[in-house]
C-alpha cells in the first residue's frame, strides 16, 4: 500500500491478482466497500472454506491459507460491513454448508470464540476452521483478560 500523509492508502494493483482480483473488479462499481477490505475478507473466507490441507511451503515449514483479519475504520463511515456484505452472498452460492455451519458473527465474549472453535465430540477428528465476523471489535477489548488469552490461542 503507498499513501501520504494526507491521503487514504491506495492498495497496489498487484494485491488484486487471479480471483481475488476478478472478485473485487466485479463488485467495485456497485459498493463503496475498500478494495483491501473486500481482498482480505474474500481470502480470510477462501481460507476458512478450504481449510488447512491446502498449504505452500517456506523454508520447509507449510503455511495453510488461514488469515486472522482485522478491518478498521471509523464507525458507521468506514464501510467495513458493507465488505461483508459483499463477500458473504458469493461463499453463501459456493460453499452452503460452510456458510451455513462454519460463520459465526457477533461473537461477543472469549466464551463464544472457544465454544466456536471447540471440538466437537459427535465429529472428533473434522476441521474446526470457521470464520468469527465481529462488526464492533470493541465488544472483544471487555474480553476478560485470561478468557482473550485463552480464545487467542484455540
Amino acid at each position: 500500500m503507498s499513501h501520504s500523509a494526507t491521503s487514504w492508502p491506495v492498495l497496489d494493483e498487484s494485491a488484486l491478482y487471479g480471483l481475488v482480483g476478478d472478485f473485487v473488479e466485479a463488485v467495485s462499481p456497485y459498493t463503496e466497500a475498500d478494495h483491501a477490505g473486500l481482498a482480505l475478507d474474500f481470502l480470510a473466507s477462501f481460507g476458512s472454506v478450504v481449510g488447512g490441507g491446502p498449504h505452500a511451503i517456506a523454508a520447509a515449514a507449510q503455511h495453510p491459507a488461514r488469515l486472522f483479519v482485522v478491518l478498521v475504520g471509523e464507525s458507521a463511515r468506514a464501510r467495513k460491513g458493507t465488505v461483508r456484505a459483499n463477500v458473504r452472498p458469493i461463499f453463501e452460492r459456493v460453499a452452503e454448508t460452510w456458510s451455513r455451519d462454519c460463520v459465526n458473527s457477533g461473537v461477543g465474549s472469549g466464551e463464544g470464540v472457544i465454544s466456536a472453535v471447540a471440538d466437537d465430540s459427535e465429529q472428533p477428528n473434522r476441521d474446526n476452521g470457521c470464520l468469527l465476523s465481529s462488526p464492533n471489535l470493541h465488544a472483544c477489548s471487555r474480553w476478560p483478560s485470561e478468557t482473550a488469552r485463552l480464545s487467542a490461542l484455540c
